[in-house]
C-alpha cells in the first residue's frame, strides 16, 4: 500500500514537473514582463523555443521534486547504483531531441535575416572564444560525409585538396577506432542525430569514467568521487577546453586494468580488456604532447600502483588470463599502427612544421595561472577575455599538495600512489616556476610541453590529492584550526593577488570576498581533522561550485539549422553537387572558409591541419615565406594588385595578399564574400548569387580568353 502511495506520488510530481516547466519556459521565451498584454506576448512567442526548453526543464523540475517525495538517501543510493543506466538515458534523450552543446550560432552574422527560430541556443549562448570548435572540429567532422568519397581515408573538401581525414573529421577506418570510436556514429544516424551523439557523448562518458576512478583511489567513497568528478567534467578548463578526452582516455586505461584485474568472470574480464585497448590507444594517438607528457606521468604513476595494490592476483593469473591481456595489448598496438598508418601524411608534415612542429621550451614562471580559480567560477557570466586559456580546475592549490605530503611524511606506512603523484609534481612545478636545464627539459620530455599546459595538469593532480585527502587521509589531517585558518588565508590571499595581477578589473570587491570565504573555508577543512557532518558539507558544497561554474558555459542547441537554413548555404550546395571538382575561396575572414566548407565547398583556405605546400610554393617560388606559411594555420586571404605576401598574423594563423595575377595559379572557380567583389582587366568575377550580404561569383580567368 505504501509502495502504491510513493508511486502515486512519483506519477503526480511528474505531470507537475512538465506543466511547471512548460510555465517557466512560456514566461522565459514571451518576455511578458515587457509586454503591455499577454496575449500579444503569447502571440508573438517563439513556441519552438518554448518547447525546447520545457523539454529540458521537466526532467531537472521532476528531479528537484523527487526529494520531496522519495526518501533522500534511498534516492541518491538508486542514482549512483544506476549511473551508467541512467548516463545512458540523458544520452538517447539529447540524441532524439537532436540536441548539441557547439557554437555554430556564431555564424549567424552571415544572412543574419535569414535566422530562424532555433539558429541560435534556445538556452545559453554561443561561445565566440570556442573558435576551434565551430571553425576547425565541427565544420571537418561535417563536411567529412560530403563530395566524392563521403567518411573515407582522404577529402578534398578541407583546404580544397588531398586532406587526411581521420585526425580533425571522420574516417570509416580502423583508426578512427583507436582515435574517436563515436565518430563512427556518421555513418549510422541521420546527420543531426549523430552530431548530439558525437557532441554530448564524450562528456557523459567522461563523468561516469572520472567516477569510476575516484571510487578506486577513495576505496569506493561515492560521495567524494562524485565531488572529484564533478571538480573534474564541471570545471572551467574542462568545458571552456571543449572536452580533451586524452585526460578520459588515460583515467579509463587505468580502470580497465584494474578490473581486468579484479574480476574473476572471463566475461568481464574480456570487456574490459576491450576497454583498455580502446582507451590505451585513444591516450597514444591524441597526438597533443602539451598534455600527454605530463598525463602520462600521471598515469605511469597510478599504474604502478595499481599493479601493486593487485600484485597478487597478477600473481595468480593462469595461462588463459594472461593470454585475455597479452592479446588486449596486441589489440591495442594494432589500433595504434592503424590510426598512424591512415595520417602518416598528416603525422609527418605537422612534425615539419614551424608551429607545432618546432616549438620546444624549457619552462618558465606560469604557476600563476593555477590560482585563477578564485575567479574561474565567474567565466560564464562575465566575459575574461579568453576563457579558454584562463580556465583551471577548482583546485585550491598548493594546499593539497601540502597536506598530502605532510600526511605522506607522518604516515609510517607510506602509500605509495600519493608518494608517486608528490614525486613527478616537483619537476612540473620547478618548469612553471623558473623553469629547467634544456636538457633535463629534453630528457623529461616536458620540452614538448609548454608551462601553461603543464600547470593545467598540477591542477589536475590537486584534485587526486582532494580525494585522496577527503577519504584515505580523512583523519590523518592534523593542523590546528588556527595553523589551517592562517595557511587557508594566505592561500585565498595568493589567489586574489595573482588573479589581480592578470585580470585587475575582473572581479568585484564583493565578488572577492566571497571567494576568499568559500577557499578560506574549504582550505581549512581540507587541512583539519572535522567531523564526517563537515566533510560531507565540504563535498557537496563543490559539486554546487561546480554545477554553478559549468551549467552556463556550454548553450543548447537543436539541429543544425543556424548553417543549413540559410539561403547561401543551399546555394552553395546546389553548386557544388552541379560542379563538384571546383574549388572555391573564402574571403572576409576564416570564418567564412569554415562556413563554405561545411556546405561541401573545396575551399583552399579552410584552416590548414598541415600545410598545403604545393599551392603555397606555387604562390611564393622563391620559398621567402615558408617559414610562415609551413604551419597548422587558419587562413584568411584578400585580394591585392602586385606580387603576392604572406603573412604571420599568430602562431596558428596567417594572411595571405593574394596578388590578382596569381588567383589563377590556386585554380579557385568560385569566390564567396560578403562584400562585393570588383573585376579588373586580368580576372572576371561574375556575380552568381547576391543575398543579404553574401555574394557567390564565378571566377573567369580572361588569359583563358
Amino acid at each position: 500500500m505504501e509502495n502504491r502511495k510513493k508511486g502515486s506520488k512519483i506519477i503526480v510530481a511528474f505531470f507537475v514537473a512538465i506543466l511547471l516547466s512548460l510555465a517557466i519556459s512560456t514566461f522565459i521565451t514571451s518576455h511578458m514582463w515587457e509586454s503591455a498584454s499577454i496575449i500579444i506576448a503569447l502571440r508573438d512567442m517563439r513556441k519552438q523555443i518554448m518547447l525546447n526548453r520545457a523539454i529540458v526543464l521537466s526532467p531537472i523540475i521532476f528531479f528537484i521534486e523527487l526529494h520531496f517525495v522519495v526518501d533522500i538517501n534511498t534516492l541518491y543510493t538508486k542514482i549512483f547504483r544506476y549511473r551508467w543506466i541512467l548516463g545512458g538515458i540523458v544520452l538517447v534523450f539529447l540524441v532524439i531531441n537532436k540536441y548539441n552543446g557547439d557554437s555554430l550560432a556564431c555564424y549567424n552574422y552571415i544572412q543574419p535575416n535569414f535566422q530562424t527560430e532555433l539558429g541560435k541556443p534556445f538556452i545559453g549562448e554561443e561561445r565566440y572564444i570556442r573558435s576551434d570548435e565551430y571553425r576547425v572540429n565541427s565544420p571537418s567532422v561535417l563536411s567529412s560525409g560530403k563530395g566524392e568519397n563521403p567518411y573515407g581515408q582522404y577529402t578534398d573538401i578541407a583546404r580544397g585538396t588531398k586532406t587526411v581525414n581521420g585526425v580533425y573529421g571522420v574516417s570509416a577506418r580502423l583508426g578512427t577506432v583507436a582515435q574517436a570510436p563515436w565518430k563512427l556514429v556518421f555513418l549510422i544516424l541521420p546527420l543531426e542525430y549523430a552530431f548530439s551523439f558525437y557532441w554530448y557523448f564524450p562528456i557523459i562518458l567522461a563523468f561516469l569514467v572520472t567516477i569510476e576512478l575516484f571510487m578506486i583511489i577513495s576505496r569506493k567513497n561515492a560521495l567524494v568521487s562524485t565531488m572529484g568528478a564533478f571538480l573534474v567534467v564541471s570545471s572551467a578548463f574542462w568545458l571552456w577546453w571543449s572536452f580533451p578526452f586524452i585526460f578520459i582516455a588515460g583515467e579509463a586505461s587505468i580502470i580497465c586494468t584494474y578490473y581486468l584485474l579484479e574480476s574473476k568472470v572471463v566475461w568481464k574480464k574480456i570487456l574490459f580488456a576491450i576497454g583498455f585497448s580502446l582507451a590505451f590507444s585513444n591516450f597514444v594517438v591524441n597526438l597533443y604532447p602539451a598534455w600527454q607528457v605530463p598525463l602520462g606521468y600521471l598515469f605511469l604513476v597510478i599504474a604502478i600502483w595499481v599493479i601493486r595494490e593487485k600484485w597478487d592476483e597478477i600473481k595468480a593469473l593462469n595461462w588463459k588470463q594472461w593470454g585475455i591481456i597479452i592479446i588486449s595489448i596486441l589489440v591495442s598496438i594494432g589500433l595504434i599502427f592503424s590510426y598512424f598508418f591512415d595520417n602518416i601524411e598528416y603525422i609527418q608534415a605537422i612534425m615539419q612544421t614551424a608551429y607545432p612542429g618546432d616549438r620546444r621550451q624549457s619552462g618558465g614562471f606560469s604557476i600563476n595561472k593555477v590560482f585563477y580559480y578564485v575567479q574561474s567560477l565567474f567565466y560564464a557570466y562575465k566575459d575574461v577575455g579568453n576563457a579558454s586559456e584562463a580556465g583551471v580546475f577548482f583546485s585550491f592549490f598548493p594546499i593539497p599538495t601540502l597536506v598530502a605530503g605532510y600526511c605522506w611524511i607522518k604516515s609510517k606506512k607510506k602509500d605509495w600512489l600519493v608518494g608517486g603523484l608528490l614525486l613527478i609534481s616537483i619537476p612540473m612545478l620547478i618548469y612553471t616556476t623558473v623553469g629547467l636545464p634544456a636538457t633535463i627539459a629534453n630528457i623529461t620530455l616536458l620540452s614538448y610541453s609548454m608551462p601553461e599546459r603543464v600547470v593545467d595538469i598540477i591542477g589536475y593532480i590537486q584534485i587526486y590529492f582532494i580525494v585522496i585527502l577527503m577519504s584515505r587521509y580523512a583523519k590523518k589531517r592534523k593542523f590546528s584550526i588556527g595553523t589551517a585558518s592562517i595557511i587557508a588565508i594566505a592561500v585565498a590571499g595568493s589567489a586574489v593577488f595573482f588573479s589581480k595581477q592578470s585580470y585587475p578589473e575582473y572581479l568585484s570587491g564583493w565578488s572577492l570576498l566571497i571567494m576568499v570565504c568559500i577557499i578560506s573555508a574549504g582550505g581549512i577543512v581540507l587541512l583539519s581533522n572535522f567531523k564526517r557532518t563537515i566533510s560531507k558539507i565540504f563535498c557537496i558544497g563543490m559539486i554546487i561550485i561546480s554545477v554553478i561554474t559549468g551549467i552556463y558555459i556550454r548553450p543548447i542547441s537543436k539541429g543544425l539549422d543556424t548553417i543549413y537554413e540559410k539561403p547561401v548555404a543551399q546555394q552553395i550546395e546546389k553548386i557544388t553537387k552541379k560542379d563538384p571538382d571546383a574549388k572555391w575561396i573564402a574571403l572576409d575572414g576564416t570564418g567564412n572558409a569554415s562556413f563554405i566548407t561545411m556546405c561541401g565547398a573545396k575551399t583552399i583556405n579552410f584552416v590548414n591541419f598541415y600545410p598545403n605546400m604545393e599551392l603555397w610554393e606555387k604562390l611564393d617560388v622563391n620559398h621567402n615565406y615558408q617559414r610562415i606559411y609551413n604551419r597548422y594555420a587558419h587562413i584568411d586571404i584578400d585580394f591585392v594588385e602586385g606580387v603576392t605576401r604572406f603573412q604571420e598574423v599568430s602562431p596558428d594563423a596567417i594572411r595571405i595578399k593574394l596578388a590578382y595575377s596569381d588567383i589563377e595559379k590556386t585554380e579557385v572557380k568560385y569566390v564567396f564574400s560578403q562584400v562585393p567583389v570588383e573585376s579588373n582587366e586580368k580576372i572576371e568575377f561574375s556575380e552568381i548569387y547576391g543575398e543579404d550580404g553574401c555574394w557567390i561569383y564565378e571566377v573567369i580567368y580572361k588569359s583563358q580568353g
